[in-house]
């Protein structure tokens, strides 16, 4: 994650919460750190830039636990950018290999940690879709 965009979700998550400085600054030099090595080690150098955005996150849910961030759509578009958006759409295959044109209707970080995605067909059923990828 860019610089810049860890400070922008450095203060909105300090807006979101009420702790004191030192508490909060404890608190996300630790993320900060953990990240750091997430996004250097071998294994998070070589896998998908989704599954390293969402161990931040992961990460931030463990600190802040005072907050839902897992459920805060700012902060999962900050952190998880390349996670797709609620009112896009898809081509998915459904069933025997006839692919259908689908729009994401819901879009929320499961338990765990997935992207769960509730998608709507153009006649209008729905069903839930999570990806870690």
């Amino acid at each position: 994650m860019k610089e810049i965009d860890m400070q922008i979700l450095k203060e909105l998550i300090r807006s979101k919460c009420n702790l004191g400085a030192s508490v909060f600054e404890d608190r996300w030099r630790t993320v900060f750190w953990e990240f750091n090595k997430v996004e250097t080690e071998p294994t998070g150098m070589s896998t998908s830039n989704l599954i390293v955005q969402l161990a931040l996150l992961r990460l931030l849910c463990n600190a802040f636990q005072e907050i839902k961030l897992r459920s805060d759509e700012e902060i999962i578009t900050l952190v998880v950018p390349e996670a797709k958006s609620v009112g896009d759409q898809l081509t998915l295959p459904l069933r025997e290999g006839i692919q259908e044109k689908v729009k994401i209707v819901r879009r929320e970080v499961s338990d765990r940690f997935g992207i769960c995605y509730t998608l709507e067909t153009l006649a209008g059923s729905r069903f839930t879709r999570e990806l870690f990828d």
